[in-house]
């Protein structure tokens, strides 16, 4: 289902929000907001993801300041992500739109389009374009447990599901 022109530039948290929720936009943002600004602690997992990702990272000075500083965040460091709760302060205060059209758009565009690795062609077109699609959900069983996913064309799902099968 497509939806609507004006639900669908909403962000996929203003989107389910409005068909689903009853908080205002920016009270659903704000534990989102408060994690970004706080920090968590790293997962081992994590953390040894960030290692493996450091010279592609490194690239970027926006990562460098997030993820690193002598040497990547270790485990159970905690991770802050500032520009991320500005990013998610700008959409609660004025909405999806500053994503597609506003300051976030101008900066993602240029992130993308003037990256010192694999730029993009990303345009303003492309993003005030862009549309909203709601798709059925995937879903199958196994062991008693009903496994619901994203389905087609999100990757993940289906392989999942047969796996388990299989198994």
């Amino acid at each position: 289902i497509v939806l609507d022109a004006g639900a669908a530039r909403d962000l996929a948290v203003a989107l389910a929000r409005s068909r689903y929720g009853t908080w205002p936009l920016a009270r659903a943002l704000a534990p989102a907001i408060a994690l970004a600004e706080q920090g968590f602690p790293l997962s081992p997992r994590l953390a040894a993801s960030i290692a493996e990702q450091r010279e592609r990272l490194a690239h970027f000075a926006a990562s460098r300041a997030v993820f690193f500083d002598a040497a990547p965040l270790a485990a159970g460091v905690p991770l802050r992500q500032p520009d991320l709760a500005r990013t998610f302060r700008l959409i609660a205060a004025q909405g999806p739109d500053v994503f597609y059209r506003g300051e976030i758009a101008r900066d993602l565009l240029a992130t993308v389009n003037e990256a010192p690795i694999s730029p993009g062609r990303l345009t303003a077109a492309d993003l005030a374009g862009y549309r909203a699609v709601l798709r059925a959900p995937v879903s199958g069983s196994c062991r008693g447990y009903t496994i619901v996913g994203m389905g087609p064309p999100r990757p993940g799902t289906v392989p999942l599901l047969q796996t388990l099968v299989l198994l």
